[in-house]
């Protein structure tokens, strides 16, 4: 039977805190976007989206996997 384990290794204390700042600055751009604070005027909505984006590529970029070792 195959063994699978984490690819990379479980996220750093950085990693943890660079997501909760992406989390902190997304919910406050949406935030801004959907109570209408216009934080960023008539670009709020640009704004969130493109955090938004951001957020999904980075995602893709640095999600961990599984590895298959070999026996």
């Amino acid at each position: 039977m195959a063994e699978y384990e984490w690819d990379p290794e479980p996220p750093t204390i950085k990693q943890r805190l660079l997501a909760i700042a992406y989390g902190g600055i997304l919910l406050f751009t949406t935030a801004s976007q959907l109570f209408g604070w216009r934080v960023f005027g008539e670009y709020d909505k640009q704004v969130s989206t493109a955090w938004t984006i951001l957020g999904i590529v980075l995602f893709f970029l640095f999600m961990p996997g599984v590895r298959r070792n070999a026996r």
